[in-house]
């Protein structure tokens, strides 16, 4: 497998996770406040981007051990 097939996989696996994540921060928020979001995804993303993105790898790295 070459490096540009490993990133794409690797930029399709955070995708999923994202997707999933944001799902969980509507459900969320209409359980605390009693509707959707009035934001897109692509605003919620931004806001929290860096905060993402470490918490995927902090996740990935827990996954990574807890399968050794």
């Amino acid at each position: 497998m070459d490096q540009e097939t490993v990133e794409l996989k690797s930029a399709g696996k955070f995708r999923n996770w994202l997707t999933g994540k944001w799902q969980e921060h509507m459900e969320e928020v209409e359980t605390y406040e009693g509707f959707m979001p009035k934001y897109d995804s692509k605003f919620w993303f931004n806001k929290y981007k860096y905060w993402l993105k470490a918490e995927y790898k902090r996740q990935m790295l827990n996954e990574r051990i807890r399968n050794q």
